[in-house]
Parts: structure tokens; C-alpha cells; sequence
């Protein structure tokens, strides 16, 4: 879970155990109804507080096959395969490219990206290396002549600061460590020099990973402030606000020996570069990747396994960006025969064959590598036998995973020709799996579930409709409130998705939300009123509102991928014309429905997004990002909202950001950029057989490199 990054979700699914309802909001959700459960109440501890929202998973959860004494002794093996049904296409595998929830969840098994160079816990939330064999974290300092000293900062007084120069904040796993001796704080281990200093202990139980403060070396030098260069922070509008000190803008990582391409050439940190100045090329189509970097003055190479990323100021989630960077083959794309042509090399790069179905260019460096890929139809890996983590001793990774040989992700859109190629055996597992289906005789029959696990996840993302407020009437905010007054939430939730999930009223889930707000409610009345107070009347008496000669009239689009999308969309066509508001729906495609979003030619739009607890709201609610395909897809402009998710950035305290970014939750909850609909929570159908199944509360909520066959099953 190394990356926050928001992305397009095709499949509606959510909720997290942190989200909560406030005291009074029950009559709100569908459990009023008897039709799902209250969330979790959660108490934040300050030392590790956002583990408040996590509910660890438990192994097999769903599956009535398995005892108690199987999951405290598992037997994984390997063997066997998995056909798990995708609703839409895979577009690309192309790492900057893509943007949708199917093409990341392929990605990741054919690389280690996102989660690369860094790994997280997805139960105590540790940092540990994963492909960088350590990593290291400096602050640094500079002088008015331009001088730069990099190191640890001691201590900042009023007048003067200290630092030790050179010295770092190592993070390595504990069985790195040859030998350690505790009068002298030494620490030898198998990959670099030793090091003397202070253990900084993570708030984690039992960590793999240690993180040594280094004391050693040269003595602490004090630098007077008024000889130092100020940075002004974000918190500070009119620039008085300032700091000596650039605090832990310094990440350095060294790579592991022997990582290799899926064709055998080695991966080295020439590929991350690569990588890196692909993604700041302005040409290449990857705005929604870009803008988590754009506080990044340069990435150097040591050497061909080490690479140091400098910040030009504080991001607090800096770790899991440049420590979920991505690597691409330069041996392939040759990036070199563009030096001196950054713009045809970006022209190049968005339609390199190497992300493309049948092709065969595709190469990645993960658990599993492709065999083959047909358009419109299937995707298959195998397992990469030469997968560098199973020979890393790597504490958290089995040496004989992933177990299973292969990986197929079969499309088929509708959800009837789903159910019955599940029935028939053509397909194992499907994790889209739609309300009605969930809840038809059929899939509760004994005979279905005496070989299939029925099982609900939920992960942080969110369902809406969008509002493109560069077109009229969508620019005022009273009418953005009517409209979704005029929606009736809680009755969709109830009946189209049949209580599983839960309405919000905001774009943050868990931590950052701010429960306080009182949510918006279904009042078509008062929906009306506010529509008057913004001149729409129906002055010519025929059911239309009207304005400034203009009808209240546009199109809502909704792609097709599932059926309970055009279901809702229904729904809001009856609703608003009973309010004298006239809807288009236009049902198209998800491909083209895409392609209009990110180009903002909509009126109005269904849509979702998937993120994580600790989230960086820049790249969906920034004003800079409704430019260049940037994922801010309704032109959102608030100067406050932005200025806050500036100082969220640069805020290491989890508790004080979250604080910041539920100002941010509430200020877009009083402009109403979007009708926030629920929270969903996702059912799924898998095979009895099957082992090691976990939901987890971090996109995709599964992982297939844990799954194995049971040599007891049944089926």
C-alpha cells in the first residue's frame, strides 16, 4: 500500500470500518431500515493513531470450509489457477497511462508498482524496504550563497540552527543486522557501512524494520539564521510565515542486487530515472500521476542502485511517493534517441506498443509475467520463477509465493452471462459482482454455496455525481444544493443497492472526514425554494425551468459497464422533472465516458473514485489540476480549499493534517462540486477451494499472490 494515489473506479465499492456516523444521522442510511450495519466507532491512539481504522483481516473470513485450527496453520502450496471475471477492458499496462482500477490491480501483479521500492504493512502500517535493500532520510539547510548542508537538524532556535552533517535516518529490516553492540550503539549490517545511533522505535508491535538515527560522525555546527535562505510555508498566505529548515526533503534508496526484467536484463536505478523524467514530461498523458511530484527539484544517481530524491519542501507523504516510484525498461523504450526531442519523445511514449494488447512488448519485473493478452477478451500471467523477492529473505514475503501458476482475467460485461459462466466453471471468481445478482435464490441456494464462498469487502472510495461547473447552471452553489436535495439518496441506496453501503457527504473517508456536518437531506421543497432564490422559474408554464431565456436542461452521462448505474440514472431523471428540470441521459461506453470526463465535455456525470485513508485530496480538489487532463474533472476553484491542501502537505503530525483536511472535507461539503452518494460495500463470489483469502481495507482489498488451492477441498 505504498501509494494514496486516487484512482477511477469502475466497480462501486467501499466503506471502510473507520467511517462513522454521527450521533442523530441514523434515519440517513440504509440500515434504518434494517438493511445494513453501523460502522465502527473509532478512538485514535496518538502514537500510531491512524491503526484506529483498521480492522485486521482474518484469513478465510467467509469461507465455512475452513477451521480454526487451518488458519493458525495454514499449508500453502503452490499449483493451480485462478479466472476471475473483469467487467471492462484492460486499455494499457502502460504505468504512466493508465488510470482505471482494473488496468492497476493487472499492473501490480506484472510489477511491484506501486508498491516498489517501499512497503506498508497493510496491518500495522510499518514503512519497510522492500526492493531498496535500506533507505535513508536527511533535512537540509541552505545559505544565503547558496551552499547546501545536508544532514539531521538537532535543534532550531530562534536565532540558530544545528545540524550534523551527512548524517541520516536509516530504515532497514532487522535481518539485515549482522551483529549490534550496545555500549557503543554500533549496528553492523550486510549491506553498507555500520552505523551508531538511536533506535527511533516504531509505534508498531514486534517491527521488521529498524530505524537508526545516526549520532556518529561529525559533531553537530550551528548556523546563525540570518545566514540562512527562508522558505515560506504553505500556511502562511501573505508569505510572512517562514523557515530556515527543509526538513526530511531528502530520500535516498538502495536498490537490491539481482532484481531482473521479466527478459532477463537487470533492473537498476537507471529504469526509475527513466521513469521519473518520462512522468515530469509535460507531453506524456499522466497528470493525475504528476502532480504527487511536482515538489521534487531533482533525482540524482549516485551510481546505478542508488538514487536520492530531493524535495524542494516538506511532503508529509513523501515516503510513499518516491518510495512507490515506478522503474521503465529504457532497454526497450531507448529514451535516449530523444535528447534533445522532449516533445516527440513524450508523442513517443503515449503510443509505445509496450502497454498494448498484442503486441508482445510488454515486460515488468513482478511475481507474475505475461502470457498472453487479446483486446476485448482475456488477460493471462503466469508465475515469474525468477521473482528476485523469494530469494530476498524478505520477513513478510513467503519464498514460494505467489503460489499460484496462473492469473486470468476474463471480461464479460453483463452480469447474467457472468452468473453463468461462474455456474458453468468458465470463470472461478467474480469480485463485481452486482446487488441484484447477490441477492437472487439462486446465488443463496445450497447448491451455489456449497461451492462457492459468498463474501463483502469494502475499501475507501466513493461513488458521485459530478457537476461540470465550467457550463452553466451548475455554477452557482445553490442550485448544486437543490440538486442534490432533489436526489433522493437514502431510496437509491435502499433500493438499487439494497443497503450495502452507506450514504457521505463528503470526499473523504475515515480520518479526514468530518463527521460534524449535517447531511444534506432529501427535501424537494426547499430544493425548489433554493432554485427560485437562483431565478430558475418556469416562467413560460411549460414544466421547464428557465433562466435568462435558457431551459434547465442537460445531459447526464452514465456508462454501461453496469446495470444498476443506468438504474440510478433513472432515478435522477424522475426526481429533477418533477422539479421542472429536464435530463439527457446519455448511456455510452466506459471508454468514451472516460475520454469525456478527463477532456470535461459533460454536463453532469455518475462517477466513483478510490483512495486511501491518509489521502493528499491535491490531485482531485487542487484548482491547478482542472487543467492538462488533470483528474480535477468538474473545475473546482476555491483559494481556501486550496491553501489547505498546501498546508496538508506539509504536515508529518497525522492527527494535526487530518484535522486541516476535514476543514477541506467541510468547505467542499458546503459547495457541493458533487452530489456525494455512499460508501458501497462490494459482494463476491470465489470457489471453496481456495485458501489465504483476505479483505483488506487498502485498494484493490485483496491480493492474489496469498491465495492457494486446499488439497482437502471438495471442488
Amino acid at each position: 500500500m505504498a501509494q494514496a494515489r486516487a484512482f477511477i473506479i469502475s466497480a462501486a465499492i467501499a466503506l471502510t470500518a473507520g467511517c462513522q456516523l454521527p450521533v442523530g444521522q441514523e434515519d440517513q442510511r440504509a440500515g434504518a431500515t434494517g438493511q445494513g450495519k453501523s460502522p465502527t466507532q473509532v478512538v485514535e491512539n496518538p502514537a500510531n493513531p491512524l491503526a484506529a481504522y483498521i480492522k485486521p483481516p482474518i484469513a478465510d473470513e467467509f469461507n465455512p470450509d475452513v477451521s480454526d485450527e487451518e488458519r493458525r496453520s495454514p499449508r500453502p502450496r503452490r499449483g493451480g489457477r485462478l479466472i476471475v471475471r473483469t467487467p471492462s477492458d484492460i486499455g494499457t499496462l502502460n504505468p504512466l497511462l493508465i488510470n482505471l482500477e482494473p488496468e492497476h490491480i493487472v499492473l501490480s501483479y506484472l510489477t511491484d508498482y506501486p508498491e516498489s521500492l517501499v512497503h506498508r504493512d497493510t496491518e500495522t502500517l510499518e514503512y519497510m524496504p522492500r526492493m531498496a535493500a535500506y533507505y535513508k532520510v536527511r533535512d537540509y539547510i541552505e545559505k544565503r550563497d547558496g551552499m547546501r548542508i545536508e544532514g539531521l537538524v538537532t535543534t532550531e532556535s530562534r536565532n540558530a540552527v544545528s545540524i550534523i552533517p551527512n548524517a541520516s535516518i536509516w530504515t532497514f529490516l532487522r535481518s539485515e543486522i549482522v551483529s549490534s553492540d550496545s555500549k557503543s550503539g554500533y549496528l553492523s549490517k550486510h549491506f553498507a557501512r555500520p552505523v551508531q545511533g538511536a533506535e527511533i522505535p516504531y509505534p508498531a508491535p514486534r517491527p521488521m524494520a529498524i530505524m537508526i538515527a545516526e549520532t556518529s560522525g561529525a559533531l553537530p555546527t550551528i548556523h546563525p539564521k540570518s545566514e540562512l535562505k527562508t522558505w515560506p510555508k504553505a500556511s502562511g498566505k501573505d508569505g510572512t510565515t517562514q523557515t530556515c529548515v527543509r526538513r526530511r526533503c531528502i530520500y535516498e534508496f538502495r536498490l537490491r542486487e539481482g532484481i531482473q526484467w521479466h527478459d532477463g536484463a537487470a533492473v537498476t536505478m537507471e529504469n526509475l530515472k527513466c521513469w521519473f523524467d518520462t512522468m515530469r514530461n509535460p507531453r506524456v498523458d499522466c497528470a493525475a500521476i504528476r502532480n504527487y511530484y511536482i515538489d521534487i527539484e531533482k533525482l540524482e544517481l549516485a551510481d546505478k542502485m542508488t538514487a536520492k530524491f530531493t524535495y524542494s519542501r516538506p511532503y508529509a507523504l513523501a515516503l510513499d511517493y518516491c518510495g512507490g516510484a515506478g522503474f521503465l525498461p529504457t532497454h526497450i523504450l531507448r529514451p535516449e534517441r530523444f535528447r534533445d526531442d522532449p516533445d516527440g519523445y513524450g508523442e513517443y511514449f503515449n503510443k509505445h506498443p509496450m502497454g498494448q494488447p498484442g503486441t508482445g512488448r510488454f515486460v515488468g519485473w513482478g511475481a507474475y509475467r505475461l502470457e498472453h493478452w487479446t483486446a476485448g477478451q482475456e488477460i493471462a500471467v503466469v508465475r515469474n520463477d525468477n521473482y528476485w523477492a523469494c530469494k530476498a529473505n524478505l520477513p513478510y514475503w513467503d519464498a514460494n509465493r505467489p503460489y499460484l501458476d496462473r492469473i486470468v482475467w476474463r471480461v464479460i460485461r453483463e452480469t447474467t452471462p457472468a452468473l453463468r459462466e461462474l455456474e458453468n466453471g468458465n470463470i472461478d471468481a467474480d469480485f463485481d459482482v452486482e446487488p441484484d445478482t447477490w441477492l437472487l435464490p439462486q446465488t443463496k441456494s445450497a447448491a451455489f454455496t456449497s461451492r462457492f464462498v459468498r463474501a463483502v469487502h469494502s475499501v475507501p472510495s466513493y461513488t458521485y455525481i459530478g457537476w461540470n461547473m465550467e457550463r452553466d447552471p451548475f455554477k452557482e452553489p445553490l442550485v448544486r444544493r437543490a440538486l442534490t436535495m432533489l436526489i433522493p439518496r437514502a431510496e437509491i441506496l435502499r433500493k438499487v443497492h439494497h443497503g450495502l453501503g452507506y450514504m457521505l457527504e463528503g470526499p473523504f473517508i475515515g480520518p479526514c472526514a468530518d463527521l460534524t456536518v449535517k447531511p444534506i437531506p432529501y427535501d424537494p421543497s426547499e430544493a425548489r425554494r433554493l432554485l427560485r432564490r437562483a431565478r430558475w422559474i418556469d416562467r413560460d408554464s411549460d414544466g421547464i425551468l428557465d433562466k435568462d431565456g435558457k431551459k434547465f436542461e442537460f445531459e447526464y452521462l452514465v456508462h454501461t459497464a453496469r446495470e444498476y448505474h443506468v438504474r440510478i440514472a433513472d432515478v435522477v431523471y424522475q426526481s429533477l422533472a418533477r422539479a421542472g428540470i429536464k435530463v439527457n441521459i446519455r448511456k455510452v461506453d466506459f471508454p468514451v465516458m472516460h475520454l469525456a470526463v478527463t477532456d470535461h465535455n459533460f454536463d453532469a456525470v455518475r462517477f466513483a473514485w478510490g483512495e486511501n485513508l491518509d489521502t493528499d485530496p491535491y490531485q482531485v480538489w487542487h484548482s491547478s489540476q482542472s487543467k492538462e487532463r488533470g483528474s480535477n474533472y468538474v473545475s473546482y476553484h476555491n483559494k481556501e480549499v486550496d491553501s489547505l491542501i498546501e498546508q496538508a502537505r506539509e504536515e508529518f503530525d497525522p492527527m494535526a493534517r487530518w484535522k486541516i483536511l476535514r476543514n477541506v472535507f467541510r468547505l467542499i461539503y458546503e459547495d457541493q462540486p458533487y452530489t456525494f452518494l455512499f460508501n458501497l460495500e462490494q459482494p463476491v463470489f470465489y470457489p471453496r477451494r481456495f485458501r489465504g483469502v483476505r479483505f483488506y481495507q487498502f485498494q484493490p482489498g485483496y491480493d492474489y499472490t496469498e491465495w492457494y488451492e486446499s488439497t482437502q477441498s471438495r471442488f
